[in-house]
């Protein structure tokens, strides 16, 4: 897959592939070939996964860009950062999530402690970052 989330295929040219599950991607190319092949069966294999790699700047004590496990939370991307500075609100940690649009999602680390609403069910995706204030 491309950087951009398509594959390239003769035929039907670019097909997005990103967001769908091997399965799912194969019925769209079944049906997509169906207007050049009879009986067209598509099988999707993944040779790799990339893994999920989430920026954690702000307050905490080592910023950068970590590699975390698929299905991670704010707190694990908090670990891998070692923590907070001296200086960091612990009231005031965000994720940036770019799609479909630009949205600030609040934590507190108390909630996140505790496993309390949606700190707990939030996973990291490709694309988000993680502030501390």
């Amino acid at each position: 897959m491309r950087q951009d989330g398509k594959v390239s295929l003769p035929l039907l040219g670019d097909v997005q592939a990103a967001g769908l599950t091997p399965g799912e991607l194969a019925m769209q190319l079944q049906e997509a070939l169906k207007r050049y092949i009879n009986y067209p069966n598509v099988t999707v294999a993944v040779a790799e996964t990339r893994p999920l790699v989430v920026p954690v700047v702000g307050e905490v004590a080592k910023p950068g860009q970590y590699m975390l496990e698929k299905g991670a939370g704010v707190l694990e991307a908090l670990a891998a950062a070692g923590g907070f500075t001296d200086f960091a609100h612990r009231d005031r940690i965000f994720v940036l999530r770019r799609e479909p649009k630009l949205v600030r999602i609040r934590f507190t680390f108390e909630a996140l402690s505790r496993g309390q609403g949606q700190a707990t069910a939030l996973q990291l995706q490709a694309g988000d970052v993680v502030v501390v204030e």
